[in-house]
């Protein structure tokens, strides 16, 4: 039986108007030496059925079990992985038809890299949601501080490296995907390439929108790790964390309308500044609404 080099794994849970989109275009990729698996988180919905022509045609292996969240099923897929690289997808995400065959390219060009990513954009525009650069090459320390890749779509992993990590870390919800980069990029290398890899949907059954129990991950991820660094680093890192994740989650926070949380993320982010005054400013620049900082810019004070 012919092993593929690639095994895509798609988690699926309560998607069934988005699935066959996201498998199209895997099935529209360039590369084709690939085998596709699709593991059914336990849906309520007809997800199976509308998967069975699929599963029959031997087009996808199917999995399907009981629902235990996406971290879990991501690793369930990875157990069941024939190929050297692991392409994982969200169930309501697309490709460019490119993306595998340039990924594949990178690692086979460079042993040492444990992974490669490209560039994240928003499904059906032009825009990019992530900042342009990305960082390359050893990236541990910079991972330490915040999550630089939107969706795990956007990566390929060797399939070796995830095994000697032992996968995702199925207690961690909604920042899995970061625990994730952090402790591959301690093993080595990763690699960014800024090509277009994902097109990624937002809409209001994204996981991110659960945003408590996303800050609560968010800032535990980031107390599991720092404690690898020598105290000042530490404490550093800890500072550069709060400030940027305090300001991600206060305006998550205030778009879902909620003024504790928003309250309590601003006030993580700037007790965390240190004492100068253009960080003060930066981060105040994130957490400020822009027609507050109009104002201020008009009366001379921003």
């Amino acid at each position: 039986m012919h092993v593929p080099r690639v095994s895509v794994i798609i988690p699926t849970y309560k998607r069934r108007d988005f699935i066959l989109l996201t498998l199209e275009s895997v099935f529209a990729q360039t590369y084709t030496d690939c085998e596709v698996i699709v593991v059914n988180d336990g849906s309520p919905d007809d997800t199976r059925a509308i998967l069975q022509p699929l599963v029959s045609a031997g087009r996808i292996r199917y999995i399907e079990q009981k629902n235990s969240g996406q971290a879990f099923a991501r690793n369930v897929g990875l157990s069941h992985a024939r190929g050297e690289y692991i392409a994982y997808l969200d169930d309501d995400d697309a490709w460019p038809i490119d993306k595998l065959v340039w990924q594949v390219e990178e690692l086979d060009n460079n042993p040492p890299a444990v992974m490669v990513y490209g560039r994240a954009g928003q499904l059906g525009t032009d825009r990019f949601l992530d900042g342009g650069r990305l960082p390359d090459g050893d990236v541990w320390k910079a991972f330490l501080w915040r999550n630089y890749i939107v969706s795990p779509g956007q990566t390929l992993i060797r399939k070796q490296s995830l095994e000697m990590i032992g996968g995702f870390d199925s207690d961690i919800w909604g920042a899995e995907d970061w625990d994730l980069y952090i402790r591959l990029a301690r093993i080595g290398p990763c690699r960014f390439i800024p090509r277009l890899a994902i097109r990624y949907r937002q809409h209001a059954g994204s996981a991110s929108r659960r945003v408590a129990l996303m800050s609560r991950n968010l800032h535990r991820v980031k107390r599991k790790h720092l404690v690898a660094l020598p105290p000042i680093e530490r404490l550093h890192y800890h500072r550069k964390s709060n400030i940027f994740w305090g300001c991600v989650n206060a305006s998550a926070f205030h778009r879902a309308k909620d003024l504790p949380g928003t309250y309590t993320e601003a006030m993580r982010a700037l007790l965390s500044i240190p004492y100068d005054r253009k960080t003060f400013k930066e981060t105040l620049h994130w957490l400020l609404p822009y027609p507050l900082r109009r104002g201020l810019r008009r009366l001379g004070m921003w």
